[in-house]
């Protein structure tokens, strides 16, 4: 009996010694997209092409073996092109080439894990995060009247995110996206539209607009494709 209550003891132990092994520990965690399109229209001989390049840092602590906390950044750049769209064409290549766009973030993240083994887990991560971007493209510009517009748009939010992870080794996790929602955002968004004839802005032909958004979707995504790691720091 007495060798019954220790061995219940023991494994006891080894069970709250193995759910206690994340408490403490620092990590980082990286993420980054590429994406890119190309539409060639070959009765004309033109050519449009898009981009953009995303990328994301975190950095957290497990406050408990199931339980983590931390901050986040993230930045992105868009760019675009049109080329050759017809005989003398207004829209300049040095106008129609370059940055579209970019866009930067900051937010408060928590995580709620569930273990299954040593080796891979499931967690869900809800968050707050606030957010600026800018972006300037044109309207028909393969046209002698084109338009350009430029907006800026400032963002508050609530994020929910669901994945999954797998142990590659002591220090490197595999993370997987599984589902996202964003339930609730604030939005404030101003730009500005102009007209141009014949590569030539017209006087008075601007228009500025202000918007404000709210929104409330409660709705999950699934699934959710996206591949990221994790770097144990400590």
């Amino acid at each position: 009996m007495k060798k019954g209550i220790l061995f219940v003891f023991s494994l006891a132990l080894t069970i709250v010694q193995a759910e206690a092994q994340y408490a403490g520990r620092e990590f980082i965690r990286g993420n980054a997209s590429v994406s890119f399109s190309s539409t060639t229209f070959p009765g004309n001989d033109s050519n449009a092409s898009s981009g953009g390049f995303t990328a994301g840092l975190s950095k957290g602590k497990f406050l408990t073996d199931k339980k983590a906390a931390g901050f986040s950044l993230e930045g992105g750049l868009n760019f675009y092109s049109y080329r050759n769209f017809w005989t003398g064409q207004p829209l300049t290549d040095k106008e129609a080439t370059g940055i579209q766009g970019f866009s930067v973030g900051a937010g408060k993240f928590w995580q709620f894990y569930k273990h299954f083994g040593e080796q891979w887990g499931v967690y869900g991560e809800p968050s707050v995060n606030i957010g600026y971007a800018y972006s300037k493209y044109f309207e028909n510009p393969n046209s002698e009247n084109y338009v350009r517009v430029k907006n800026s748009k400032y963002r508050v939010g609530v994020s929910l995110a669901a994945g999954a992870y797998y142990r590659l080794s002591p220090k490197w996790w595999l993370n997987a996206s599984i589902g996202f929602s964003n339930p609730l955002n604030l939005s404030f968004e101003h730009g500005r539209r102009d007209d141009f004839r014949a590569g030539n802005q017209v006087p008075g032909g601007g228009t500025k607009n202000n918007v404000f958004t709210y929104e409330f979707i409660p709705v999950m995504i699934l699934p959710s494709a996206g591949l990221g790691v994790t770097y144990f720091i400590r």
